[in-house]
């Protein structure tokens, strides 16, 4: 389980455990954080698709 604030609220995902490391499974951060990966995560955390909405 991975718990965000976002506005105000406390939000949760809910992951069945795989062979995937719990920071890519909950936060879709990888190992290897090269300058283009590093862009598209911060534009998944920032944009609201990410909580779903």
């Amino acid at each position: 389980m991975f718990f965000y604030h976002y506005m105000k609220h406390i939000h949760a995902k809910i992951f069945p455990r795989y062979t995937a490391s719990p920071l890519y499974m909950g936060y879709r951060i990888t190992h290897v954080m090269d300058r283009d990966s590093k862009k598209r995560m911060m534009e998944t955390l920032a944009s609201p698709k990410y909580f779903g909405d």
